[in-house]
């Protein structure tokens, strides 16, 4: 009987490291499956608290994939690997080396520090914007090493293709309930106007990756004096996306799953005339809603 109760003690504790791994393994199949559907809602992931929110989903997502595999994926080492290589151009470098390396800039640092003689920069000549570029480049890379992980199974599989069809609605839906408003109003709630009464539709404040992405230089008047700065074109906003492009992105992007699951469930219950004709009706309505309703030339072409 001595002998018998480590044994039973270890099998137990291993059950229980078993059923930890297991719970983890599907936590990190559900944060993703998850933040497919609410990220359309939250601005269509483009807003600055938007996208800090996808992206610490994924992270965690990636953690807990890492912590509860066994064994441990190598797949899972080439996002670090990548981000090591990249994050290079991060490093800073002494004058000598940063002009062999990098000549181009090397000026650019000169110029921002004129006068200041032998300096210390970076290859790249905007850190904070690279460093951004790093991180999400990695967490998309390692999301895509833990898709890879968790659909081996066919349940998996399903679930994904489900939670995309979902988006595909969501946004769609979206879209349709709040098309683009002349004021402004995204989701019939959120102000995206700028703050010159004149041009309402052009903003100084707000940062091209939260507008159109196109803007012009422009004189504004404040407080009796004149600056010259760059308004940028505030929105065109549809469903729940700031840029009517990033609605039809979304959509082209998601359409063909919706088709995919619907062929697929609908195969041996329906006869085939009507599973493709449901899926022509669809393309057709999917291509008036991102061509004509949200005026995306280049995501209709896309569809």
């Amino acid at each position: 009987m001595s002998n018998a109760r480590p044994i039973v003690v270890q099998k137990s504790r291993l059950a229980e490291i078993s059923e930890a791994g297991f719970r983890a393994h599907w936590a990190a199949f559900f944060i993703p499956t998850v933040a497919i559907v609410t990220a359309p809602v939250l601005l269509g992931a483009t807003g600055p608290l938007a996208r800090l929110g996808v992206e610490a989903a994924i992270a965690l997502a990636v953690v807990v994939w890492a912590i509860s595999s066994q064994p441990r994926p190598v797949v899972a080492l080439w996002p670090i690997a990548a981000a090591a290589v990249i994050s290079l151009q991060l490093v800073p470098l002494p004058d000598n080396a940063l002009s062999l390396l990098a000549p181009v800039s090397a000026a650019a640092w000169k110029i921002s520090h004129m006068g200041l003689g032998h300096i210390w920069g970076c290859i790249t000549v905007d850190p904070a914007a690279t460093a951004a570029g790093i991180r999400r480049l990695v967490l998309a890379a390692a999301m895509l090493a833990v898709v890879a992980s968790l659909d081996r199974t066919s349940t998996n599989r399903w679930m994904l293709c489900a939670a995309l069809a979902a988006c595909c609605i969501v946004i769609w839906a979206l879209g349709i309930i709040f098309p683009f408003d002349k004021s402004l109003v995204l989701l019939g709630f959120i102000d995206c106007t700028g703050p010159i009464e004149a041009e309402f539709w052009k903003t100084p404040l707000v940062p091209p990756i939260a507008t159109n992405g196109s803007g012009n230089l422009a004189w504004v008047n404040v407080a009796g004096q004149r600056y010259s700065t760059a308004t940028w074109i505030a929105a065109d906003g549809f469903g729940p996306y700031i840029y009517s492009n990033h609605f039809a992105g979304a959509m082209c992007l998601t359409l063909p799953i919706l088709l995919a699951v619907w062929l697929q469930l609908s195969k041996g219950r329906l006869p085939d005339i009507v599973r493709r004709g449901v899926a022509v009706i669809l393309c057709a309505a999917a291509l008036w809603t991102v061509g004509i309703l949200a005026t995306s030339r280049a995501g209709g072409a896309a569809i």
